[in-house]
């Protein structure tokens, strides 16, 4: 099939919008956003494809929480830890 892309899909929306969705680790991504044009949506699609061929993708619907954020949090449930554990 001519001009069929090979990674991920355009969709036109009723509102005249376009919207791109891939993919990925067995899940469907959706773009967060419509675009005006079908072109804008092959492009975002071309980043994302270079994104995860570059292993720089990053999960848009994984909860991205910064690490002292996490350690502080997990720290608090922690009701088994020394004092000199905490502390270290």
């Amino acid at each position: 099939m001519a001009g069929r892309r090979h990674f991920g899909n355009v969709r036109r929306l009723p509102s005249g919008h376009y919207q791109a969705s891939y993919w990925h680790l067995g899940r469907r991504h959706i773009a967060d956003r419509t675009v005006a044009t079908k072109g804008e949506a092959n492009a975002f699609l071309d980043g994302i494809a270079a994104k995860i061929h570059g292993r720089d993708w990053i999960d848009p619907d994984a909860e991205r929480v910064p690490f002292d954020e996490h350690a502080n949090r997990w720290l608090g449930q922690r009701t088994d830890l020394r004092a000199s554990t905490r502390d270290q």
